[in-house]
C-alpha cells in the first residue's frame, strides 16, 4: 500500500512540474493568464485608429491613390500626400491606414537586417517618450521576412512605439525613388508627407530638430 501512495505522489509532482513549463510568461504573456486563453507574440500595440477617420474617406482599394511622395535627393523636402496605403500591426490590432494617423507623424522604415537601423531606432524610442502626445512615432518593419529577427530586435531593444509589418517593401516602392534604410518620413496631421531622410541614422536631437523645423512641434 505504501508503494502505490509513493507512486501517485510522483505521479502529481511530475504533472505539476510539465504544467509549469507551459507558462505563457516567457512569451509575452502574463504568466497568470486565464485558462484557455490564447498567448499574445510580444511587441508593442498598434496605432488606435483615429475617431475622425471613421467614414469620413473612401476606403484604402476604392478610389485612386494621391501621387507618390518624391524628391530629387534621398533627404528632403517632398509636400506631398502620403500615399493612401493600409499596412498590418506587427503585433495584433487592425490595419493602420498611414495616410490618416491624425496627428503629426515619425514613420521609420527598418529591417532587422540593416545594421544603421539596429543603432537609430533606440534613438527613435527616446524621441517617441519624448514626444508622447503631440508626434507619433511609428515603425515600420519593411522587406524583412524573418519575423523571429524583426521580433528580436524589438525586445533587445525595448521598443515600444507601435510597429506595422511591410515584408514587401509596398510603402518604401511607392514613396519615390529607391533609398536605402533606414528611412524616415516627417508626416503632418493632414497626410502629407513634409521632409524624407534616408540612409544617414538620426540621432534623437537631430530628428527633434527636423520635427520642429518640418511639422513645427517642439518636443
Amino acid at each position: 500500500m505504501s508503494r502505490l501512495r509513493g507512486g501517485l505522489v510522483a505521479l502529481v509532482v511530475t504533472v505539476v512540474a510539465l504544467t509549469g513549463c507551459t507558462s505563457t510568461a516567457g512569451r509575452g504573456g502574463s504568466g497568470n493568464a486565464p485558462a484557455g486563453a490564447t498567448a499574445i507574440p510580444s511587441g508593442p500595440s498598434c496605432v488606435p485608429a483615429p475617431a475622425s477617420a471613421a467614414g469620413s474617406s473612401p476606403d484604402a482599394t476604392g478610389g485612386p491613390a494621391p501621387a507618390a511622395a518624391s524628391s530629387p535627393d534621398a533627404t528632403g523636402s517632398t509636400g506631398e500626400p502620403l500615399l493612401d496605403l493600409t499596412l498590418p500591426c506587427f503585433v495584433g490590432g487592425q490595419p493602420v491606414r498611414l495616410a490618416h494617423l491624425g496627428t503629426p507623424a515619425v514613420i521609420n522604415l527598418w529591417a532587422s537586417w540593416c545594421g544603421p537601423c539596429r543603432g537609430e531606432l533606440p534613438q527613435m524610442q527616446r524621441y517617441a517618450d519624448r514626444a508622447a502626445g503631440r508626434v507619433q512615432v511609428v515603425g515600420v518593419i519593411t522587406s524583412d521576412p524573418d519575423r523571429g529577427g524583426a521580433q528580436s530586435l524589438v525586445d533587445d531593444l525595448g521598443l515600444r512605439f507601435p510597429m506595422l509589418y511591410d515584408e514587401r517593401a509596398k510603402l518604401q516602392a511607392r514613396i519615390g525613388p529607391p533609398v536605402a534604410m533606414p528611412t524616415t518620413l516627417l508626416v503632418d496631421a493632414h497626410g502629407r508627407v513634409a521632409y524624407r531622410h534616408s540612409a544617414r541614422p538620426l540621432d534623437e536631437a537631430a530628428l527633434a530638430d527636423l520635427v520642429r523645423h518640418h511639422l513645427g512641434v517642439t518636443a
